[in-house]
């Protein structure tokens, strides 16, 4: 009785063991898109900004950047430097959640990819709960990358998240 019970254990242990390792190597077969990440570095993030409307911009130029930088920076005398940016291999992708009536808010870019022609941004929108502590201040959050230059529609996924704060 015991012998069957341990050959039973040993066939549970091996079967979730492959199912383990099949789970890590997934392959998605022929035919199937692949998503290929692509490496962003954060210029700037803040809570504070010129955007009052949720947006998504992707700049190329040098001159849209500044003017864009401008705008960014309307509600701050004097107005940061502009960063330095590579045009010629590079582009800025801003994504701002728009004005905010209190403080406990941001935006993160979490990562982008390449996915069947199409840049797909994956962001994630932060808001208090409703027993949390927050300034009583006009916010308005963004998050600005930098990223190799692409010329691919833009695919903007956003999860929404609630802090807990009791």
């Amino acid at each position: 009785m015991s012998m069957t019970l341990t050959y039973k254990r040993l066939f549970t242990l091996f079967g979730f063991c492959l199912l383990l390792v099949s789970c890590d190597t997934f392959d998605p077969g022929p035919g199937q898109p692949e998503s290929e990440p692509v490496k962003f570095t954060t210029i700037r993030q803040a809570s504070h900004s010129g955007l009052s409307e949720e947006t998504t911009t992707i700049i190329r130029e040098r001159d849209d950047f500044e003017a864009f930088w401008q705008e960014l920076h309307a509600n701050r005398k004097p107005v940061p430097e502009t960063p330095s940016v590579d045009f010629e291999k590079k582009m800025v992708l801003i994504y701002a959640i728009g004005a905010k009536p209190t403080g406990g808010y941001s935006a993160t870019i979490t990562d982008i990819a390449t996915h069947e022609n199409t840049l797909v941004v994956n962001v994630t929108n932060h808001s208090p709960g409703d027993r949390c502590i927050v300034t009583q201040a006009l916010t308005s959050p963004y998050h600005m990358v930098e990223l190799e230059s692409y010329n691919l529609p833009l695919d903007i996924q956003v999860e929404e998240t609630v802090t807990d704060c009791s």
